[in-house]
């Protein structure tokens, strides 16, 4: 059963880092109107921070968190002790920052653990 949960974890990494950003999910973003942002079908649902910076600009973080807890394993040698690892919790966050100025989106990054893919572009910009 470890096996198997082992091969499925490390597909689940392997297919999230060829995933990956992309800058051009980024750049779609550039001088788009705030409401596409507020009203965006992924972002509008995902927990928003807004820090104002020095120079007006306005932070919009957007953070996406997801939580998993690893099983706990037991198992008892020959001599009668039992040996248990597991139980840890691990938690993978992405923050998809916007930078917004006079209602429009001067930038986009992605921090963490990332990746973008057609669903995060403005709907006035989708993939091509």
């Amino acid at each position: 059963m470890n096996k198997i949960y082992m091969l499925l974890l490390a597909t689940v990494i392997t297919s999230c880092a060829l995933r990956g950003i992309r800058q051009d999910d980024l750049d779609a973003w550039k001088g788009v109107d705030l409401i596409e942002l507020e009203t965006h079908q992924l972002f509008s649902t995902v927990p928003l921070q807004k820090n104002d910076l020095s120079d007006g600009t306005t932070l919009y973080n957007y953070s996406n968190s997801n939580s998993h807890t690893n099983p706990v394993n037991c198992f008892t040698n020959a001599y009668g002790y039992t040996n248990c690892s597991g139980g840890d919790t691990s938690t993978v966050t992405c923050s998809n920052q916007f930078f917004v100025k006079n209602k429009k989106v001067l930038s986009y990054r992605a921090i963490g653990s990332c990746y973008t893919d057609c669903s995060v572009r403005p709907a006035s910009r989708p993939c091509q």
